[in-house]
């Protein structure tokens, strides 16, 4: 059945089908071109060396992470959650740290090896970041990085990752969903600014950009509808959270749809909310919006997420999407941003986009 042209797409989630086939050098697959690529390394245990140190200024020591820093890195991520996002479990820190990436069991996104190193300040750990090369084009990633916005930790972890990088590699930050994540991947610029500062003092440029939008679910105002407009269809895949979409069916095709997540600790995400042309401007985007916040109301969520894009440019339609969300009750929290960084002799322009899972 074809999906309606969009209204806005919230974290959409490309299909299989619709993710090119890449072959590395030497006509390999890409799934055998990551099956060649060593495992990641192991949590390093007490008592064995990095393998790489560097140190920045201000007494700052950069090494790869060892098994008693999970705790404190856990405590730096948790500094950094922002409202409406489960928080961070050792178990979930395990699979980042070994490179399992959401959504991405043939490694479509191919990443080679996914190394983190801490930084240490008087034995102490004081920041985090991961980071990786991808196996088909050489691009390096800064995935993640935490460390209580105090600047002379992020620069440290900053220096320290891209030296590692390389100069001669285009790079990304902040740009694909990890274990770590819940709905996209980005850093909040307006709750980071020490971050966000640092990456643009590097030649970091906003590749997208998104608002960040909360409302809060009262299970005591859960309405009774007489008749519902939607209908509900389970759409989550194995090992995945919950998830559903709702479609306003028409005779032809649809004319809305909205897809919502229920992740851990009752957090609630809406993304791929689409409106027919033809049927704007009659409140069905309305009514669909309040239908999905009740439905996940009735699965148990007492927060939901919900992502609008924002990248120039943005255009009426964002617009639009933000007075939905905001006259139903949601809360503009953040803007998140995603970067780029062109390698040395590289324009902007070209830069490839990425499908929307692997930002």
């Amino acid at each position: 059945m074809p999906r309606p042209t969009p209204l806005l797409r919230l974290s959409a989630r490309p299909s299989p089908a619709s993710v090119p086939l890449v072959r590395p050098g030497g006509g390999r697959s890409l799934g055998e071109a990551i099956t060649a690529v060593p495992p990641p390394p192991p949590v390093l245990e007490p008592g064995r060396s990095p393998t790489a140190t560097s140190r920045g200024r201000d007494g700052v020591v950069v090494r790869l992470i060892r098994a008693p820093d999970l705790r404190p890195v856990l405590e730096l991520i948790e500094a950094d959650r922002l409202p409406g996002r489960p928080a961070c479990d050792l178990q979930s820190l395990r699979r980042a740290l070994n490179g399992d990436f959401p959504g991405d069991p043939r490694g479509w996104s191919g990443f080679g090896e996914v190394r983190t190193v801490v930084a240490v300040e008087e034995d102490r750990v004081v920041g985090v970041a991961s980071y990786a090369t991808k196996v088909t084009d050489g691009t390096g990633w800064l995935l993640w990085l935490h460390a209580g916005e105090e600047r002379a930790v992020v620069n440290a972890l900053l220096d320290h990752v891209l030296e590692e990088l390389g100069d001669s590699t285009r790079r990304r930050a902040f740009s694909v969903a990890t274990s770590l994540s819940f709905g996209v991947e980005a850093l909040p610029v307006r709750g980071r600014p020490s971050t966000h500062a640092a990456l643009r003092a590097r030649g970091f440029e906003r590749y997208a950009s998104w608002r960040y939008l909360v409302a809060r679910l009262d299970r005591r105002a859960l309405l009774a509808r007489d008749s519902p407009l939607a209908t509900v269809e389970s759409i989550a895949g194995s090992g995945e959270h919950p998830a559903w979409r709702l479609s306003v069916e028409t005779a032809r095709a649809p004319a809305a749809v909205l897809e919502v997540e229920l992740g851990p600790e009752r957090c609630g995400l809406m993304h791929g909310f689409q409106v027919e042309p033809a049927y704007r401007g009659r409140g069905i985007g309305r009514s669909l919006l309040r239908e999905g916040m009740d439905f996940l109301r009735s699965q148990g969520a007492a927060t939901v997420a919900a992502f609008v894009e924002t990248s120039s440019p943005s255009g009426p339609e964002s617009e639009e999407m933000l007075d939905l969300l905001l006259e139903a009750g949601f809360e503009d929290l953040d803007e998140l941003w995603s970067y780029e960084a062109p390698a040395a002799g590289e324009r902007r322009s070209q830069l490839i986009r990425l499908p929307t899972r692997f930002r």
